[in-house]
């Protein structure tokens, strides 16, 4: 008999699939997305203005790297439709337009919780 396609093979464990199928089309756009946001330096940087709008500057200051990489992993998440920029003055102020980036890090860093929580303390002190 083979395995239930809903399994991973444990019985009392379903696999999690999509809502729905993804069209072929949509692989491509989702991959830059995905692509845009996993950088160390710009999920931070999403971070730091989960509290609002804040300038280069601020932000460089804030993550900790210099303020022409900053506006670099800036102009990638603006260019991915996940950040706002507004002029004022001289400074260019940046804020989350896209939320949805933000909440797929949340999910991401739910499910690494889960799975380090499964495996128990070994698995975090590697």
């Amino acid at each position: 008999m083979s395995p239930d396609p809903r399994t991973d093979g444990h019985a009392s464990s379903p696999r999690r699939t999509l809502p729905h199928e993804l069209p072929d089309q949509l692989a491509e756009p989702i991959a830059e997305y995905l692509q845009a946001i996993a950088e160390p330096h710009r999920i931070a940087l999403l971070g730091a203005l989960a509290g609002g709008e804040a300038s280069v500057q601020e932000l460089s200051e804030r993550v900790g790297i210099p303020y022409q990489n900053t506006s670099r992993h800036l102009i990638v998440l603006r260019q991915a439709g996940i950040l706002s920029r507004r002029k004022l003055g001289k400074a260019n102020l940046y804020a989350i337009e896209d939320w949805s980036a933000s909440w797929v890090l949340g999910q991401i860093a739910s499910w690494m919780r889960s799975n380090r929580d499964e495996q128990g303390p070994a698995a975090s002190s590697e």
